[in-house]
């Protein structure tokens, strides 16, 4: 907004992807929206499988900054509309997305730590067995467990 420029052009740009030869706005902003999601989704799929568990979003905005060289060289040549688009606003974009999708990872990496149970000093096989047998016959651990 305070650069006056349309605020939807990269969204057509987006819509464009899927109907080139189209030129109406309302289509075109239709067609963004499954554009942009499995772009979106995709990516992130590939940020969670790939991004580290330490310096997950500096490495998130690196990747942030790769995604946008490779849809600028790849489909970006593809369209007029993404050709058209100042370059600067739009790495910003891809630069955000990609420290806001490593955080995610950050806090599923967290997450996923707090839900392992506790091992008592077994390794993690040998505990899941143990806690198998405990269910299997009713043992319960912890402060009012016994076991």
């Amino acid at each position: 907004m305070a650069t006056r420029r349309d605020p939807l052009a990269a969204t057509r740009a987006a819509g464009s992807l899927l109907l080139p030869d189209e030129a109406r706005s309302a289509r075109l902003l239709a067609a963004a929206l499954p554009v942009h999601f499995g772009l979106s989704v995709g990516w992130g799929v590939a940020l969670a499988a790939v991004l580290p568990r330490r310096a997950t979003t500096a490495w998130g905005a690196l990747a942030g900054l790769a995604i946008a060289a490779l849809d600028f060289s790849v489909p970006g040549r593809r369209t007029a509309q993404i050709r058209a688009l100042p370059r600067w606003p739009q790495v910003a974009d891809h630069l955000t997305y990609g420290v806001v999708a490593a955080a995610a990872v950050a806090t599923a990496h967290t997450e996923d730590l707090r839900s392992v149970p506790r091992s008592h000093g077994r390794s993690a096989p040998a505990a899941g067995r143990q806690a198998a047998r405990d269910r299997r016959y009713g043992l319960r651990h912890g402060p009012l467990g016994g076991g």
